[in-house]
Protein backbone atom coordinates (compact mmCIF):
# COMPACT_ATOMS: atom_id res chain seq x y z
CA UNK A 1 0.00 0.00 0.00
CA UNK A 2 3.28 2.29 0.75
CA UNK A 3 5.06 2.07 -2.59
CA UNK A 4 1.29 2.06 -4.73
CA UNK A 5 0.65 5.12 -2.42
CA UNK A 6 4.08 6.96 -2.86
CA UNK A 7 4.32 6.09 -6.77
CA UNK A 8 1.35 7.70 -7.32
CA UNK A 9 1.49 10.64 -5.40
CA UNK A 10 4.79 11.52 -7.55
CA UNK A 11 2.71 11.34 -10.39
CA UNK A 12 -0.48 12.61 -9.42
CA UNK A 13 -2.14 14.17 -6.33
CA UNK A 14 -3.06 11.78 -3.57
CA UNK A 15 -4.56 12.21 -0.12
CA UNK A 16 -3.85 10.12 2.59
CA UNK A 17 -4.82 10.30 6.48
CA UNK A 18 -1.44 10.11 7.85
CA UNK A 19 2.13 10.39 6.66
CA UNK A 20 5.88 10.25 8.01
CA UNK A 21 4.40 13.71 9.76
CA UNK A 22 1.79 11.99 12.04
CA UNK A 23 4.30 9.72 13.36
CA UNK A 24 6.72 12.67 14.07
CA UNK A 25 4.04 14.08 15.81
CA UNK A 26 3.14 10.98 17.79
CA UNK A 27 6.55 10.46 18.96
CA UNK A 28 7.13 14.04 19.77
CA UNK A 29 4.79 13.59 21.95
CA UNK A 30 5.45 10.25 23.61
CA UNK A 31 8.73 11.20 23.99
CA UNK A 32 8.17 14.41 25.32
CA UNK A 33 4.64 13.23 27.92
CA UNK A 34 6.30 9.61 28.56
CA UNK A 35 9.97 10.03 27.99
CA UNK A 36 9.90 7.27 25.55
CA UNK A 37 11.51 6.70 22.85
CA UNK A 38 13.95 9.05 20.72
CA UNK A 39 12.90 11.63 18.22
CA UNK A 40 16.72 11.89 16.67
CA UNK A 41 16.70 8.26 15.74
CA UNK A 42 13.54 8.66 14.20
CA UNK A 43 14.33 11.82 12.27
CA UNK A 44 18.02 9.79 11.11
CA UNK A 45 15.78 7.15 10.11
CA UNK A 46 13.52 9.68 7.79
CA UNK A 47 15.88 11.17 6.67
CA UNK A 48 17.82 8.18 5.28
CA UNK A 49 14.21 6.92 3.25
CA UNK A 50 13.48 10.80 2.15
CA UNK A 51 17.28 10.40 0.22
CA UNK A 52 16.42 6.85 -0.78
CA UNK A 53 13.24 8.16 -2.35
CA UNK A 54 11.45 5.67 -0.26
CA UNK A 55 9.10 8.34 0.92
CA UNK A 56 8.71 12.16 0.07
CA UNK A 57 7.67 15.53 1.53
CA UNK A 58 3.83 15.56 1.41
CA UNK A 59 1.60 18.93 1.41
CA UNK A 60 0.36 19.19 4.25
CA UNK A 61 -3.61 19.09 5.44
CA UNK A 62 -3.84 19.81 9.12
CA UNK A 63 -6.89 19.30 11.40
CA UNK A 64 -6.90 22.50 13.90
CA UNK A 65 -8.64 21.72 16.92
CA UNK A 66 -8.46 21.74 19.98
CA UNK A 67 -8.30 19.35 23.03
CA UNK A 68 -11.58 19.61 24.86
CA UNK A 69 -13.08 19.35 21.02
CA UNK A 70 -11.05 16.45 20.19
CA UNK A 71 -12.03 14.42 23.28
CA UNK A 72 -15.65 15.46 22.85
CA UNK A 73 -15.94 13.62 18.96
CA UNK A 74 -13.96 10.72 20.20
CA UNK A 75 -17.08 10.27 22.68
CA UNK A 76 -19.68 11.17 20.34
CA UNK A 77 -18.02 8.23 18.10
CA UNK A 78 -20.15 5.67 19.88
CA UNK A 79 -20.98 3.15 17.17
CA UNK A 80 -17.30 2.80 15.67
CA UNK A 81 -15.75 2.83 19.49
CA UNK A 82 -18.75 0.19 20.60
CA UNK A 83 -17.18 -2.08 17.77
CA UNK A 84 -13.82 -1.50 18.73
CA UNK A 85 -13.51 -1.50 22.34
CA UNK A 86 -16.90 -2.13 24.02
CA UNK A 87 -20.26 -0.82 25.47
CA UNK A 88 -18.24 0.11 28.78
CA UNK A 89 -15.26 2.25 27.06
CA UNK A 90 -17.48 3.90 25.52
CA UNK A 91 -20.08 4.53 28.66
CA UNK A 92 -16.69 5.21 30.92
CA UNK A 93 -14.79 7.23 28.64
CA UNK A 94 -12.60 9.69 30.75
CA UNK A 95 -9.52 11.22 29.94
CA UNK A 96 -6.47 11.64 32.22
CA UNK A 97 -3.70 14.41 32.45
CA UNK A 98 -1.62 12.08 30.29
CA UNK A 99 -3.54 11.83 27.31
CA UNK A 100 -4.70 15.01 27.66
CA UNK A 101 -0.99 16.30 27.20
CA UNK A 102 0.12 14.06 25.29
CA UNK A 103 -2.16 15.40 22.28
CA UNK A 104 -1.66 19.10 23.19
CA UNK A 105 1.84 18.02 22.93
CA UNK A 106 0.85 16.74 19.14
CA UNK A 107 -0.89 20.03 18.33
CA UNK A 108 2.31 21.98 19.36
CA UNK A 109 4.33 19.66 16.89
CA UNK A 110 1.99 20.31 14.08
CA UNK A 111 1.99 24.09 15.03
CA UNK A 112 5.44 24.60 15.30
CA UNK A 113 6.46 22.35 12.41
CA UNK A 114 3.51 24.26 9.90
CA UNK A 115 5.35 28.12 10.54
CA UNK A 116 8.71 26.45 8.77
CA UNK A 117 7.07 25.30 5.74
CA UNK A 118 7.95 26.70 2.63
CA UNK A 119 5.21 25.08 0.42
CA UNK A 120 1.47 24.67 -0.04
CA UNK A 121 -0.25 23.51 3.46
CA UNK A 122 -4.20 23.44 4.61
CA UNK A 123 -5.35 24.16 8.03
CA UNK A 124 -8.43 22.78 8.26
CA UNK A 125 -11.29 24.01 11.48
CA UNK A 126 -11.70 21.30 13.10
CA UNK A 127 -15.10 22.37 14.22
CA UNK A 128 -16.58 21.62 10.76
CA UNK A 129 -18.01 18.51 9.98
CA UNK A 130 -16.72 15.93 7.73
CA UNK A 131 -18.34 16.75 4.60
CA UNK A 132 -17.22 20.15 4.94
CA UNK A 133 -13.98 19.04 5.52
CA UNK A 134 -14.12 16.47 2.76
CA UNK A 135 -15.38 19.51 0.13
CA UNK A 136 -12.46 22.08 1.72
CA UNK A 137 -9.71 19.41 0.93
CA UNK A 138 -11.09 18.70 -2.55
CA UNK A 139 -10.72 22.32 -3.37
CA UNK A 140 -7.35 22.88 -1.89
CA UNK A 141 -6.25 19.87 -3.86
CA UNK A 142 -7.40 20.89 -6.95
CA UNK A 143 -5.17 24.10 -6.87
CA UNK A 144 -1.80 22.33 -6.46
CA UNK A 145 0.25 21.82 -9.19
CA UNK A 146 2.66 18.56 -9.74
CA UNK A 147 5.09 17.63 -9.41
CA UNK A 148 5.95 18.35 -5.47
CA UNK A 149 8.06 20.93 -4.77
CA UNK A 150 10.94 20.42 -3.18
CA UNK A 151 10.82 20.87 0.85
CA UNK A 152 13.24 20.58 3.31
CA UNK A 153 13.19 17.36 5.56
CA UNK A 154 14.30 19.83 8.29
CA UNK A 155 11.57 21.65 8.68
CA UNK A 156 9.77 18.33 9.87
CA UNK A 157 12.17 17.63 12.92
CA UNK A 158 11.22 19.28 16.23
CA UNK A 159 13.00 18.33 18.86
CA UNK A 160 11.57 18.15 22.79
Amino acid sequence: RDRDTLESALTRKTICDRSFISGLAFSYARQTVFKLGDVTRQHAHIRKVVQEGRIHVPWLAYLSIDVGSFFEREKKDHERRILAFGEKAVKNVSIDKEQEEFFKKQIEYYERTIQNLNVPYLRLDGQKTPEELSQTVALWASTLQMPLPQQNIEAFFVTP
